[in-house]
């Protein structure tokens, strides 16, 4: 109970000042992120985010629009190519396999965009 106490306490007096309303849309669309340490996630989608969304301002802008933006806490695109895996023909693996929660898959669909011709 302390710890969802405390999670919806950093929500709402923490850095995403999240109002009652704003606080039950992003439950409503995922409660799991919002209320399992936050603070944590925060600070990892924050500081793992592409430039463009790296302003606190913007970034509480930005899941206000789309919550599940916080679970966002991986960015491969700031990792080095040459420590992936070697596939079967020789070349490394295209990304590092944590798209789930990886910014280079979901930022194209944030800014409106495709990825690779396809929706995503």
């Amino acid at each position: 109970p302390n710890k969802v106490q405390d999670a919806l306490q950093w929500l709402q007096d923490g850095p995403l000042h999240l109002s009652p309303d704003e606080l039950r849309v992003a439950l409503e669309k995922c409660a799991k992120t919002y209320m399992t340490d936050p603070k944590s996630s925060y600070l990892a989608a924050l500081s793992t985010a592409p430039e463009q969304f790296r302003e606190p301002d913007v970034f509480r802008a930005l899941l206000l629009r789309e919550p599940h933006a916080l679970r966002l806490t991986y960015n491969c695109l700031d990792t080095d190519p040459d420590t992936r895996p070697i596939l079967a023909l020789g070349e490394p693996l295209p990304c590092d396999g944590h798209c789930r929660r990886c910014w280079r898959t979901h930022t194209p669909q944030l800014m409106g965009e495709v990825i690779h011709e396809v929706d995503v």
